[in-house]
C-alpha cells in the first residue's frame, strides 16, 4: 500500500477513553470530514477494543476533544467497497409486504402493480491525494528533521475511519483498513 504524507495543521488528539489517536481531515466542501481513528497498540485485537469503546463514547464527544495541531499526517491510500442485499435485514425487521405479490406500491408506480424483488446497497470509499484529504493538503511534503517534538499520526497499522457530516455530526460511511503496510510516502496535494 502506497502511503501518503503531510504536514498540515489538522484537528487532532490522542484520546485517552478510547486508547487511540484520532484526527479529522475535511473535505474541500467544509460539509464533510474523513476522521480516522489509530489504536495506540499493535494488532486486531487493539482494533476490536477500539470499535467496543466507541459504542459507549458518543462521536460527537470525541470530536469535541479534539484540538488545531500541526501534525505530520502519513495514511495509505485505500478504496473500499460493499455490496449488500438488504432484503433479508428489511425482512427481519418486520419490512415483508412491499416484496410480495400484494404490495402497494400505488405511491411510487400510479395505477401500476408492482412488487420490490431486491433491495441492494452498494457503497464506495477511496482515498488518494486527489480526493478525500484533498481540502487539507498545500501540495508541499515537509519532513520534520529528527528531534522534532511535532505531532504524528502515522497508520500503519489496523485503524477506523468515518465519514462525518459537520453540520449533524451524523456517520454517514465507516469502515476499517486492517492490513495497511508502509511503502514509499507520496506527498499528499
Amino acid at each position: 500500500v502506497e502511503m501518503m504524507e503531510n504536514v498540515s495543521k489538522y484537528r487532532y488528539a490522542n484520546v485517552p477513553n478510547l486508547d487511540a489517536q484520532v484526527v479529522e481531515i475535511p473535505y474541500a466542501d467544509g460539509r464533510l470530514s474523513m476522521v480516522m481513528m489509530l489504536p495506540n497498540r499493535e494488532g486486531l485485537h487493539s482494533l476490536q477494543t477500539l470499535f467496543r469503546d466507541l459504542s459507549y463514547s458518543p462521536l460527537a464527544s470525541t470530536l469535541a476533544s479534539l484540538r488545531e495541531t500541526e501534525l505530520l499526517l502519513q495514511i495509505p491510500k485505500f478504496s473500499i467497497e460493499s455490496k449488500l442485499n438488504l432484503r433479508p435485514t428489511l425482512e427481519a425487521l418486520g419490512i415483508k409486504d412491499i416484496f410480495g405479490f400484494d404490495a402497494n406500491l400505488s405511491g411510487i408506480l400510479a395505477g401500476k402493480s408492482a412488487q420490490i424483488g431486491s433491495v441492494l446497497h452498494d457503497a464506495k470509499i477511496e482515498v488518494n491525494e486527489q480526493g478525500t484529504v484533498a481540502a487539507a493538503v498545500t501540495g508541499i511534503s515537509v519532513i520534520p528533521l529528527m528531534g522534532s517534538t511535532m505531532d504524528t499520526f502515522r497508520a500503519d497499522r489496523p485503524f477506523l475511519f468515518a465519514i462525518v457530516d459537520q453540520s449533524t455530526g451524523s456517520m454517514i460511511f465507516a469502515g476499517r483498513v486492517v492490513q495497511p503496510t508502509w511503502a514509499a510516502p507520496s506527498p499528499l496535494g
